[in-house]
């Protein structure tokens, strides 16, 4: 029963976020903003509902749960003076390519932990996980297009095998 209710309230929530998609993104009033900092002074968690639940619900129908506490929170960062550093990618001249050692790494790690990639990243210490996915999905496109008649399409850990002694 209380799975069932749960269920329900998060698809009414879904179904609000999608009527409200336009208002929500509309920019906080200067009334708005007074009213969020009241809220977040004055508003507590209740057993039946979250504080961000019931700030929403009563003082800010027409804008979703996510909205108001993210902005709350980014608010309330700047009042801090909080800094976020943004993670720089690296320069063109710092990258470089794949080496045969690093593929043949990569295969070994994915036939042994499957497609985890922040697992597999620990290995590399110069290469991200979406870099490793990325490569294995090249990988992976290089094989389909290098085998003339693969045995099995679906088994794509045979496919990178062979790929990585594949030249193309």
């Amino acid at each position: 029963m209380y799975d069932e209710q749960k269920k329900h309230e998060k698809n009414q929530r879904k179904e609000q976020k999608r009527e409200n998609v336009s208002v929500s993104r509309m920019a906080w009033t200067e009334e708005e903003n007074e009213l969020l900092d009241w809220c977040m002074e004055n508003v507590e968690d209740t057993e039946e509902s979250p504080r961000w639940r019931n700030i929403t619900q009563i003082y800010f129908p027409e804008r979703t749960e996510d909205s108001v506490r993210n902005y709350a929170k980014r608010r309330e960062d700047r009042r801090n003076n909080v800094i976020y550093e943004k993670k720089v990618s690296e320069s063109r001249e710092e990258r470089y390519s794949w080496t045969k050692k690093e593929d043949d790494l990569l295969i070994t790690l994915i036939l042994d932990h499957g497609m985890s990639w922040n697992l597999i990243s620990a290995q590399f210490l110069t290469r991200t996980a979406h870099a490793i996915r990325n490569r294995y999905f090249r990988i992976q496109h290089r094989t389909l297009r290098c085998l003339s008649e693969p045995r099995d399409t679906t088994d794509y850990l045979y496919a990178i095998v062979v790929a990585t002694h594949c030249d193309l």
